[in-house]
């Protein structure tokens, strides 16, 4: 009887083992998470300086690069018409460059916060994966410990039972063996 309580209680300790090395497991994904979210941050504050640096630089032309009017031109001679022109579509091109610019690196930006949001919540999601993984097996293992010290536990209560039957069956045929004897007399 004290073999099957000492397996039982082993096996309980065994479990009590496991849900300990789950505890574990779990601060560890805490701790990771936790990680990660740290470096979301520091990327969000990141980006968050990039816009604030993208603010202040604004991609301003100096005052020396202004755009020259026509109002505001002395008169060219006919000779020269096409180099005046010229610079003025230059300047229209570089303005146009410019506006191109901020709306690319504003484009980029947000393309950047996406990416890094998807990034973030698909580690998470791959996570929470991974330990549901990991809790379904240790589950389906403290499952089959249970189940085991039930049966042994069910097995032992039945031979107990059957002693117990077989002690009970001993006394009452003793005890008719010697009503009989002593009345037969």
């Amino acid at each position: 009887m004290e073999a099957n309580s000492g397996s039982l209680s082993a096996s309980m300790q065994a479990a009590e083992a496991e849900i300990g090395i789950l505890k574990e497991m779990l601060k560890l994904q805490n701790e990771k998470m936790k990680d990660v979210r740290h470096r979301f941050v520091n990327f969000r504050s990141r980006l968050d300086q990039l816009e604030a640096w993208n603010k202040q630089t604004q991609f301003v032309r100096p005052d020396t690069r202004k755009r020259v009017l026509l109002d505001d031109s002395p008169e060219i001679p006919a000779t020269s018409n096409a180099a005046a022109s010229g610079t003025h579509q230059q300047c229209f091109q570089e303005e146009f460059f410019e506006v191109k610019l901020k709306k690319f690196m504003k484009e980029k930006l947000v393309e950047a916060k996406v990416c890094a949001e998807f990034a973030i919540v698909a580690a998470e999601w791959k996570m929470r994966e991974q330990m549901d993984a990991q809790m379904q097996v240790e589950r389906e293992r403290n499952r089959k410990n249970l189940k085991a010290a039930m049966e042994e536990q069910n097995a032992r209560c039945r031979r107990l039972a059957l002693q117990s039957f077989r002690a009970a069956k001993k006394r009452w045929r003793k005890w008719d063996l010697q009503f009989w004897t002593t009345t037969a007399v």
